[in-house]
């Protein structure tokens, strides 16, 4: 019982100090290993997946358009990164025959005794700001047939975040405004009329390859894949059949809940550096000592991998 009693008072008095010596271990390296930048490309509205996973569909064709972010990670281990990620994506999309759209077919939004859809081609364009916190793996580099490194490696990543959209969707020609007695837009959200923009939680991953100039510098390529849980991102609800068409035109539908599905490509930046770290001299003045800064992926001669 006293062996107990004292490995227990050991392990509460040990357990603090190891948290404590781990957390200064950190502090200690916060400075180090940082990197920053920017990237741009294309994004596109992918699909729409059902939040059961069963059907994965899209009401309306898509367009790609511009993405682009900015970024700050600071690496932790030789292989682990974790930061914050801000992004814009923007895209757009058509319809050029949109009879086979629940929401605008049946929908009493559209569909009342002053008004009445018709089928003339709609477009729709949304942007999406979003804000994660990523955690980012650096594979091994890349090495030639003679077994020398290459300035060059591949990278996944993967972060959840919030994201807020603001979208348009409305005909294509303004005729087709007075034909069905609609006003413009047919529907809008986050933006003109209706400034206010829902937030929604959000996730992305993708894969991608870095290229290293310098140990300072590197260029990156990478291919993501967003979902947002937001059922409109193309500017349309989605609904399904309950019921047949009854005999004065009209037809049951129920609102079912999907993830919007977004693709980007984009093409990057990334700046590598060490802040600054303050010291106490002897003076009792404080003074910046810049770290000496080593990027352990960029080999300025060739390395032998088996070195």
């Amino acid at each position: 019982m006293q062996i107990k009693k004292r490995i227990l008072l050991l392990f509460f008095f040990l357990f603090p100090l190891i948290l404590f010596s781990q957390e200064l271990e950190i502090v200690k390296t916060l400075h180090k290993n940082w990197r920053a930048g920017a990237s741009g490309g294309v994004s596109y509205l992918a699909m729409e997946l059902k939040k059961d996973f069963t059907q994965a569909s899209m009401d309306m064709n898509s367009t790609p358009n511009i993405a682009y972010s900015f970024h700050c990670h600071k690496r932790f281990k030789k292989h682990l990164e974790m930061g914050i990620e801000l992004e814009k994506n923007v895209f757009s999309g058509y319809k050029n025959y949109p009879g086979n759209v629940n929401w605008l077919m049946y929908d009493s939004r559209f569909n009342n005794a002053n008004s009445h859809f018709v089928t003339n081609p709609v477009y729709y364009s949304t942007n999406i700001w979003s804000l994660f916190f990523n955690v980012n793996y650096s594979f091994l580099n890349f090495y030639s047939y003679k077994s020398n490194f290459l300035n060059l490696n591949s990278y996944v990543k993967a972060g959840i975040g919030i994201s807020s959209v603001g979208l348009e969707m409305g005909y294509q020609e303004k005729q087709s405004y007075l034909d069905a007695n609609l006003l413009w837009p047919l529907y809008e959200k986050g933006q003109g009329n209706h400034p206010s923009r829902d937030w929604y939680g959000t996730f992305h991953a993708g894969a991608g390859v870095n290229y290293f100039f310098s140990h300072r510098f590197s260029i990156s390529l990478e291919a993501v894949l967003l979902f947002v849980s937001n059922d409109y991102l193309d500017g349309i609800h989605n609904y399904a059949k309950t019921g047949p068409e009854l005999p004065d035109g009209t037809v049951q539908i129920e609102r079912y809940p999907v993830y919007g599905s977004v693709g980007e490509l984009k093409l990057g930046v990334s700046y590598y550096f060490n802040l600054y770290k303050e010291t106490l001299n002897k003076s009792s003045t404080w003074n910046k000592k810049k770290e000496e800064f080593k990027n352990d992926f960029y080999f300025e001669k060739k390395h032998n991998r088996f070195q």
